[in-house]
């Protein structure tokens, strides 16, 4: 069993946090029940409620002139710069953006009106926008890769599969490409209505703790400190690595997981609370903006 003094001390507490917090958002979600019953609905709401994901695609112009604003801020070309960073991942948070980024940034969201879609998904009257963020990626042989060297064992095609741990509708993310992705440089991957998945309460708690307190590493340590918790509490909210191909659920996922390419979009909604994953890259480099809108 995992040591008793960490495991009152640290996981009991977040535990406890984690069912606060889910109890908060389903109050929230029961309060505004009706809150956009009667008002008009987005034109693409019906098809986010379905699948739990949907593309745009945004002008090439203003993806442009975003870039130019972007890298002025930055300091530096996105497309040129060189990564010496680990697991070849450059990221740069915004956190108070020069005021014509904002503008454009603006634009973008209220041009594809994603705001509103994210008002009455997460039954809320105001959403909050944060983790802006640019990221910039290339190829690299070990990120998500040869996880189980030590035994022996190949990633499975499931690799990275992971479910957020925010809870049921207080949450939505986007991915907007500002370069060319294709189906070797890590374009975004989504299970179409995984986001419906009815997990027990004890689940979805569990997963969000041991994502948090650094449970579900995969190194013979991270395994070893994962096995020695109470087995009702062993759930990952990155699952994908160790799904075997045998397994039942494996096939499942893989047919009803859909790739997003510039060729379909080069902006994605998301509820992450579906299964997904993104920026395995085989080839070439992948830049895009990430950030979230949040229930207040």
């Amino acid at each position: 069993m995992i040591e008793s003094k960490h495991f009152s001390s640290i996981y009991l507490p977040a535990l406890w946090d984690g069912l606060y917090l889910y109890k908060e958002n389903q109050k929230r979600l029961y309060k505004n029940r009706n809150l956009y019953r009667s008002n008009a609905t987005p034109i693409n709401f019906d098809t986010f409620s379905r699948e739990g994901i949907l593309t745009f695609t945004v002008e090439p112009k203003l993806v442009e002139e975003l870039k130019i604003e972007l890298n002025k801020h930055i300091g530096y070309d996105m497309d040129s710069v060189l990564i010496d960073e680990p697991e070849a991942r450059h990221y740069v948070t915004f956190s108070e953006c020069d005021p014509k980024i904002k503008i454009l940034h603006d634009r973008i969201l209220a041009q594809l009106d994603v705001i509103n879609i994210a008002k009455q998904y997460c039954k809320t009257p105001n959403v909050r926008i944060s983790g802006f963020k640019l990221r910039i990626q290339e190829a690299d042989s070990e990120f998500k890769q040869n996880l189980f060297k030590d035994v022996g064992y190949k990633v499975p095609t499931t690799n990275y599969m992971h479910i957020d741990s925010s809870f049921r509708r207080s949450q939505i993310k986007m991915v907007f490409y500002l370069n060319k992705v294709t189906a070797s440089n890590g374009p975004f991957r989504y299970v179409r209505g995984s986001h419906k998945i009815k997990d027990p309460i004890w689940r979805k708690i569990s997963r969000r703790v041991n994502h948090k307190n650094g449970y579900q590493a995969w190194d013979a340590a991270g395994r070893e400190r994962f096995m020695k918790l109470p087995k009702f509490l062993r759930h990952k909210a990155e699952f994908g690595n160790d799904l075997l191909p045998e397994n039942k659920y494996h096939k499942i996922l893989m047919d009803e997981e859909v790739t997003v390419t510039s060729k379909d979009g080069n902006f994605v909604l998301f509820d992450n609370a579906g299964i997904h994953r993104g920026g395995l890259i085989e080839t070439g480099r992948r830049i895009s903006l990430q950030w979230s809108m949040e229930a207040v």
